[in-house]
């Protein structure tokens, strides 16, 4: 009798443990899956590179092609280096103004 309690017990146990096992299994599986397609996707290899610049470079070459948005964004970007350089000048020259002023 105590004999096939423990033999029972022990099925039990080692159905758990198959069960326990197979998940941590699937998981285990599952996690290496994850990461090396996260590895694979930030993997960027000198022929992709070159294949952005091109695209880039292209892009550059024919506004047309490039999406509204971002030809504005480069438009208002180029502005604003614009205005900062005049308004840099505009600055620098009063600036002048105002020393040969004090020096009169």
């Amino acid at each position: 009798m105590i004999h096939s309690q423990s033999q029972n017990f022990y099925n039990k146990s080692n159905k758990s443990y198959l069960i326990n096992s197979s998940s941590f299994f699937v998981l285990r599986s599952f996690l290496q899956f994850k990461i090396s397609q996260s590895k694979t996707n930030k993997l960027f290899l000198l022929k992709v590179m070159s294949n952005l610049i091109d695209q880039y470079n292209l892009l550059n070459q024919n506004l047309s092609v490039m999406h509204p948005l971002h030809e504005f964004k480069k438009k208002y970007i180029i502005n604003q280096l614009i205005r900062r350089q005049k308004y840099e000048i505009i600055r620098l020259i009063n600036q002048q103004q105002k020393q040969k002023l004090k020096i009169k």
